[in-house]
C-alpha cells in the first residue's frame, strides 16, 4: 500500500511539474508569427552580442553564446527551476575563452560546442569542436575534443547532430570548394568517420557555415556568403533531402528571414514549432525567432 501511495504521489508530482512547464514555455514569451522577432529581450537578447541558441529536449534549458569581454565569449544558460526561469548564468564548462554555438544531442545527454581553448593536441589558436556529457546528477563533465578526424589546424565549428549521431559542422581545412564548407561525419561503432563534403548543392566557392541539420536529416539550413541572390552580408539558405539521399539545390530563405546584415546560427526548437537564428539587423547581435511554418512553405516551393 505504501509503495502504491508513493507511486501515485510521484505520478501526480510529475503531472504538476509538466503542467508548470507547459504553462510558461519559452521563457513565457508570446509566440511569434511569420516575421522574425527578438527572442526574450532583456533575458537572453540584450545589449551584449548573443547568438547560437540551443534548447534542451523539453525546452526547460536554453543555452546560448554571449560576448562578456574582448577576450571572453561564454556559453550561458537559463533554466526552468521550481516553476520559475532563472537568470542567465555562465555554464560550468565555459567562461575563460571563446566558447560558442552549443548544440544538444537528441537525447539531451551531450552538448557539442566550438571553442578556442588550448587543447595541447591539434592546435592552440583556431577553433575546435568539443563535447561535454551530462551526469546522472545533472552536472556537465569536463569537455573533451570530438576527434582528430574532425578537428584540424584551422577553424572547425558550429557542430549540429542528427538523431542517428551524424555530426554536421563547417571547416576550411577539410577538402572543399573554397572558403569554409559544410561537412558531415557519421558516428559508427562509437567512432566518427572521415568527414564528407556535402557537395555543390550546399557548398560553393564562397563561405558556407553554421549548418543546422533536422533531427531526421530531412533538411539543412545554413549561412552562406554567396552573392548572386543575397540580401546582405551573409544569408540563411535551405536545402531538402530528396528520396534518393541527395540534396536539392540550396535556396535563399527570402526576405521574410534575411536582412541586409548578416543572418546566421539557425536552429529549430525540439518540438519543431519555432525557427531561431541570430542577426545583426539592428546593429546589435541578437537572437530572433519566428514560426517554423516558413520551412514548410519553402519545402512546398522546392517540390511543387
Amino acid at each position: 500500500m505504501r509503495l502504491l501511495i508513493m507511486s501515485l504521489f510521484f505520478s501526480l508530482f510529475n503531472v504538476l511539474v509538466t503542467a508548470q512547464e507547459i504553462s510558461t514555455p519559452y521563457l513565457g514569451q508570446k509566440a511569434p508569427g511569420l516575421r522574425p522577432e527578438v527572442f526574450a529581450p532583456g533575458i537572453i537578447s540584450t545589449k551584449a552580442s548573443e547568438f547560437g541558441l540551443a534548447i534542451s529536449p523539453g525546452a526547460t534549458e536554453f543555452y546560448f553564446s554571449r560576448s562578456l569581454s574582448v577576450s571572453v565569449m561564454a556559453i550561458m544558460v537559463v533554466k526552468y527551476v521550481n516553476g520559475e526561469w532563472t537568470n542567465a548564468e555562465t555554464v560550468s564548462f565555459s567562461g575563460k575563452n571563446y566558447d560558442m554555438d552549443p548544440s544538444f544531442s537528441c537525447d539531451g545527454k551531450k552538448i557539442f560546442f566550438g571553442s578556442t581553448r588550448p587543447n595541447g593536441n591539434v592546435n592552440a589558436s583556431g577553433c575546435d569542436i568539443w563535447i561535454t556529457e551530462k551526469s546522472e546528477t545533472g552536472n556537465w563533465s569536463n569537455p573533451y575534443l570530438a576527434c582528430k578526424k574532425i578537428n584540424t589546424t584551422g577553424d572547425d565549428n558550429f557542430p549540429c547532430v542528427a538523431c542517428n549521431g551524424t555530426l554536421y559542422f563547417f571547416s576550411k581545412k577539410h577538402k572543399g570548394f573554397g572558403g569554409t564548407d559544410i561537412f558531415k561525419s557519421e558516428f559508427v561503432d562509437g567512432k566518427y568517420s572521415t568527414p564528407e563534403n556535402l557537395g555543390e548543392a550546399i557548398n560553393s566557392r564562397y563561405n558556407e557555415s553554421d549548418a543546422y541539420i533536422a533531427p531526421d536529416e530531412s533538411y539543412i539550413i545554413f549561412n552562406s556568403e554567396r552573392k548572386n541572390d543575397s540580401f546582405g552580408n551573409g544569408d540563411l539558405y535551405i536545402s531538402f533531402r530528396k528520396d534518393d539521399g541527395t540534396w536539392t539545390d540550396a535556396i535563399n530563405m527570402g526576405s521574410e528571414v534575411n536582412s541586409k546584415n548578416i543572418d546566421y546560427a539557425p536552429k529549430v526548437s525540439p518540438d519543431g514549432k519555432y525557427f531561431f537564428f541570430s542577426s545583426y539587423r539592428k546593429n546589435n547581435g541578437n537572437i530572433y525567432w519566428m514560426d517554423a511554418a516558413i520551412i514548410d512553405k519553402l519545402r512546398e516551393e522546392v517540390f511543387k
